[in-house]
């Protein structure tokens, strides 16, 4: 087959009677937001994206991203809702293609990835969400003023001989561990593999997205699978205002060893009010 590449359309909005509708009217948004911030140039110029020998032949990697977008932004969760878009003239003239790749093309250029390449567009994606945040107003993705950082790891449990990578984890279970970074409302990190150490992801990925906190002031929140020594160091230098990492099993050294601590090492008591309205008091030590 010829290749088939994503261009991008003059977008204009007309309101006329409706003579044909379709479910997914919102999508000419996402394109202009993309367009906006020239993503479809931008996947095109990342490294190992396209793993085609043949240019001319196949599916260009920025109308594969386009498609999955597409299907992901309007409610699908698979590659056959994917393919579903074929269905959908809108989406099709947004992507000026006759045709969308079916699921198992999709499901082959996924297998055809790089740890290089997974790697480029995570970095396109921290991009993405730093121009968002310099153009967003702070107050709809800020917490008191302040950025959160939040990560978390993840089991999933999976069935059947066909996952790659799968082990039996802690709780007996055949599963993928899937370790997320998130700041703000923006998943920014995410790495999913075998269940071994846990949280083995998070220093890496607190160096990588440290720019996004740099210059601003960031809370970061862990539960206590990152409370290792290793993990609470990283934490620690990472440039945070502040940290919580919950330790919600073995507490009786945590609460001796705050116990013991001077009032001269606690800052002052502040109220505040949590997202759900209780009011609480906050104190730290330092």
């Amino acid at each position: 087959m010829p290749t088939v590449t994503k261009r991008s359309p003059r977008i204009r909005f007309e309101f006329v009677p409706a003579q044909k509708q379709s479910t997914l009217g919102g999508l000419p948004a996402l394109e202009a937001l993309a367009q906006q911030f020239d993503l479809w140039q931008k996947i095109r110029a990342l490294p190992g994206l396209d793993p085609r020998t043949r240019t001319s032949h196949g599916y260009s990697p920025e109308l594969i991203v386009a498609q999955l977008i597409y299907c992901f932004c309007s409610g699908g969760a698979s590659l056959a809702d994917a393919e579903r878009l074929n269905d959908e003239p809108l989406v099709r003239q947004l992507a000026r293609v006759k045709k969308f790749a079916d699921q198992t093309q999709l499901g082959q250029w996924l297998r055809q990835q790089s740890d290089t390449s997974i790697a480029a567009l995570w970095n396109l994606n921290a991009q993405f969400v730093q121009w968002v945040i310099d153009r967003a107003d702070p107050a709809r993705w800020t917490y008191a003023g302040r950025a959160e950082a939040f990560f978390d790891e993840t089991q999933i449990e999976v069935f059947g001989p066909s996952f790659e990578g799968a082990k039996i984890n802690y709780n007996g279970e055949l599963a993928l561990s899937w370790q997320t970074f998130w700041f703000g409302p923006f998943l920014v990190g995410g790495e999913l593999g075998s269940p071994g150490e846990v949280s083995s992801a998070l220093p890496a990925m607190l160096q990588t997205l440290r720019p996004l906190w740099r210059d601003r002031p960031c809370d970061f929140l862990a539960d206590s699978g990152s409370s290792s020594a290793e993990h609470l160091q990283a934490i620690e230098q990472a440039g945070f205002t502040h940290w919580s990492v919950s330790y919600n099993k073995w507490t009786t050294g945590p609460e001796r060893t705050a116990a013991a601590l001077p009032q001269s090492a606690w800052s002052p008591a502040t109220q505040t009010r949590w997202r759900d309205g209780v009011e609480v008091t906050e104190q730290y030590a330092g």
